[in-house]
């Protein structure tokens, strides 16, 4: 048994202030378990910011790849509606010229490589349209006829023509989709 009454100040010194020196590291601990615990909560919302800034990063880069694929096809679209609307013609120094050919340049970078094909048989079909309308307005113009064979390559121009206006947007594919699960970011 302990003789209580044989403790002396400096013992019961020494044995409270280890009894203290013991609750405060207790506490100290206790304290940096909260701080811990507080520290780890913080990096998890941290990290859920950081999740939501990258979908939103991401979903700009979507809608801006969107929009420079958007202006190819109002490109494309705008170029055939007026081949279509002046029976597959388009005049040389017409705007809608200038602005799909530089829609056109900007589509191997945008698209597949079939989307910069269509769009360059779409130019030549058009350029052979407006081609055979000025052949034939000349030809009206000196000798009254068309000829014999500008007509039906005038024809067959003015139907490939119309029926790519029609389906326009199968050149284009899934690349023009905003879904997450049909458009392609790479």
């Amino acid at each position: 048994m302990i003789d209580w009454t044989g403790l002396s100040w400096e013992a019961f010194a020494t044995l409270a202030s280890g009894l203290l020196a013991v609750i405060a590291a207790v506490i100290v601990g206790l304290r940096q378990v909260a701080i811990q615990r507080e520290q780890v909560a913080v990096a998890a919302r941290q990290t859920e910011i950081l999740d939501r800034q990258t979908a939103l990063a991401e979903l700009t880069l979507r809608h801006e790849l969107f929009e420079k694929r958007y202006a190819v096809y109002a490109a494309a679209n705008n170029l055939l509606f007026k081949a279509v609307q002046n029976g597959e013609w388009v005049s040389y120094n017409d705007e809608v010229r200038a602005t799909f050919a530089a829609a056109m340049d900007k589509a191997k970078f945008l698209f597949r490589p079939s989307v910069s094909a269509a769009l360059q048989e779409i130019w030549e079909k058009v350029n052979e349209g407006t081609r055979i309308h000025t052949e034939m307005k000349a030809l009206y113009d000196r000798e009254r006829h068309y000829g014999p064979d500008l007509p039906q390559q005038s024809y067959d121009c003015a139907i490939w023509i119309s029926e790519r206006y029609l389906k326009l947007s199968d050149v284009f594919g899934d690349e023009l989709k905003l879904s997450d699960h049909d458009m392609k970011l790479g």
